[in-house]
């Protein structure tokens, strides 16, 4: 007999029987703990002006400390980087639908700041895969930061006022 019930609770006396009904469900458990760890550590996001090199090291070591196929961590790691970019944009989007209602910026000033988002975040991808050092990627990421704020200021976008949108603390969440 394997394992024999108590309760409620099933108690299995096997660890190999265990570990192989559990194998899928701990390896998901252990690449989602990475990558929320690694996010958490800047090491898989854009604020620590990582390199592909970087986020390829760690899978490596992840998929070697774990006993995990590295093409499933690689996988894994940028399927989870490419949700979390189509929930922030979804978001930022959103947020900024609610300043047209607002009236602070027009519909046709949201249309050009979603195509320049795109266009910031392919080129900051293409500087991430590129062999670029850390110190050129954040060089290259402050430049592109201030020529959008003097391309925004030249629309007329107030972009102090937009970042209240940003934020979730705007006057339409505060609608009765």
């Amino acid at each position: 007999m394997r394992g024999g019930r108590v309760g409620h609770i099933w108690r299995v006396q096997s660890n190999s029987h265990l570990a192989y009904k559990l194998g899928g469900t701990i390896k998901k458990l252990i690449l989602s703990a990475a990558v929320l760890s690694a996010s958490t550590l800047g090491l898989v996001g854009v604020a620590g002006a990582q390199t592909s090199t970087d986020v390829d090291s760690f899978a490596s070591r992840l998929a070697q400390r774990f006993n995990l196929e590295e093409s499933e961590v690689f996988e894994f790691i940028e399927e989870s980087r490419q949700e979390r970019r189509e929930a922030k944009a979804e978001a930022r989007t959103e947020a900024l639908s609610v300043a047209v209602e607002d009236g602070v910026i027009t519909q046709i000033q949201l249309d050009a700041l979603l195509e320049r988002k795109e266009e910031s975040q392919a080129a900051r991808q293409a500087l991430r895969d590129s062999n670029a050092g850390r110190e050129e990627i954040r060089d290259q990421i402050q430049s592109s930061r201030e020529e959008f704020q003097a391309w925004a200021e030249a629309e007329g976008i107030d972009l102090e006022e937009l970042s209240e949108y940003y934020k979730g603390s705007s006057r339409s969440n505060n609608r009765g």
